[in-house]
């Protein structure tokens, strides 16, 4: 976890800042093209649904890539526990006047856990504010547990984040423009191309998603002895 671009998002990175020179070139030709002097001719109405296709498609992508990135930071916060938490770590203490010692918390009671200050752990989901336990469990010290219990994740926006968020939304208002300014030069031919393009798009973009792993995870992608999908055990749960 940090505040900077997951390693996921990195090849996307570099074909986005390889896309955006020839992208915003042809955005410029085009506006130049409709307001001072026509350099595409006939095929102008062509241009102009293309560069906004190319516009939209490509702020959008700047988008899912900035905001699909969860950029965060972690906070240690060890010696403040949330009380929901801690009530989970320490059994209600028998009386109002017990003391802190080895295993015993003077505000929470006594440790839950076994002889050798260990915790189990049962291995689980949430399945909205229900707790639901699945197969298998794990046993960790007192104090380990404590520990990852006091760690909070805290959202982190910097600068680079917002400007970069500005940008590629400036690409989808360039490309609204751009749409709005070719009502005056639209044919049906460049309509329809429009439309076909969009379908198209949406219908490679379906294929993807549903499709198997193959698809989305290429071979040379691939860590060495890595594998495609997963043997699902036991008893599976979803939510409904």
């Amino acid at each position: 976890m940090s505040p900077g671009l997951g390693k996921v998002f990195k090849r996307l990175q570099v074909a986005l800042l390889i896309c955006e020179i020839p992208v915003l070139g042809f955005v410029l030709v085009v506006c130049y093209s409709l307001w001072r002097h026509n350099l595409f001719g006939e095929v102008v109405p062509y241009a102009i649904q293309l560069c906004s296709l190319l516009s939209w498609s490509t702020g959008a992508m700047g988008l899912l890539m900035l905001g699909g990135n969860p950029r965060v930071e972690i906070e240690d916060r060890v010696n403040n526990i949330p009380e929901h938490i801690n009530a989970k770590l320490f059994e209600p203490p028998e009386s109002p006047s017990i003391t802190a010692n080895s295993g015993t918390h003077a505000r929470h009671g006594k440790r839950i856990a076994d002889a050798d200050d260990n915790i189990i752990l049962e291995f689980g989901f949430l399945q909205g504010a229900a707790f639901q336990p699945v197969a298998g469990n794990c046993k960790l010290s007192f104090d380990e547990v404590c520990s990852i219990c006091g760690l909070n994740i805290m959202l982190k926006r910097p600068w680079q984040w917002k400007l970069g968020m500005a940008w590629y939304a400036s690409h989808l208002l360039a490309s609204i423009i751009l749409q709005i300014a070719s009502t005056t030069t639209a044919t049906i031919g460049s309509q329809s191309m429009g439309v076909i393009i969009l379908i198209l798009t949406s219908v490679f973009r379906g294929m993807g998603v549903a499709g198997p792993e193959e698809w989305m995870i290429p071979d040379w992608a691939m860590r060495e002895g890595a594998g495609y999908a997963l043997a699902m055990q036991g008893k599976t749960y979803s939510r409904t």
